[in-house]
């Protein structure tokens, strides 16, 4: 298990017996099939943790004999981002 913070991947021990069950969580928390290992599978969900929300994207890659889990942890924006403040028109 890795996570990314900043563009670094910081690596972390987990118990090999562990990753079952973390990747059944992962697939219960975003409405994932827990039994279908060989296809991969997208689902997203939105939570609440310390009256802040976030949505968690979570992705399935089968690999050879085991399942990879990809998850990104977004903030939730108050504002949408407007496409003005994304391509400032140019000075004329």
């Amino acid at each position: 298990m890795r996570f990314r913070k900043d563009a670094s991947c910081a690596p972390t021990s987990t118990a090999a017996n562990y990753r079952n069950a973390l990747i059944a969580r992962v697939k219960i928390m975003c409405d994932l099939d827990i039994s279908e290992r060989r296809k991969p599978q997208d689902g997203r969900s939105l939570r609440e943790f310390r009256a802040a929300t976030g949505s968690n994207c979570a992705r399935t890659i089968p690999t050879r004999g085991l399942e990879d889990v990809v998850m990104r942890i977004l903030p939730r924006q108050a504002d949408p981002l407007e496409p003005a403040r994304i391509w400032p028109k140019p000075a004329p």
